[in-house]
């Protein structure tokens, strides 16, 4: 994150360097701000072998359930740092 340099080359991306040259003034929001704004995802791989008949099942059901609550908690973090204003707030057009 942060404010680059106008007509000057900045290092950016999270899956490796990238040069960034801004024709204008700007803000770069981290990627995981709010929970991961750039989308993707969480991955959670576990391994169930040899677990007893019906855990498999198990997991997924309380995966699906924490999926369900984390999500209404991202997007009230991102509606109430909008609403502070800053450089937050214009990037997603809330000024």
């Amino acid at each position: 994150g942060g404010r680059p340099p106008v007509g000057r080359p900045s290092i950016v991306g999270e899956r490796g360097p990238e040069l960034f040259v801004p024709d204008r003034p700007g803000t770069i929001i981290p990627n995981d701000f709010g929970g991961g704004m750039g989308g993707g995802g969480m991955v959670v791989n576990i391994d169930a072998r040899g677990a007893a008949p019906g855990v498999e099942a198990l997991i997924r059901r309380e995966m699906a359930a924490l999926s369900a609550s984390i999500e209404p908690r991202i997007d009230a973090r991102v509606t109430r740092q909008a609403g502070r204003g800053g450089a937050f707030a214009k990037a997603v057009g809330r000024r």
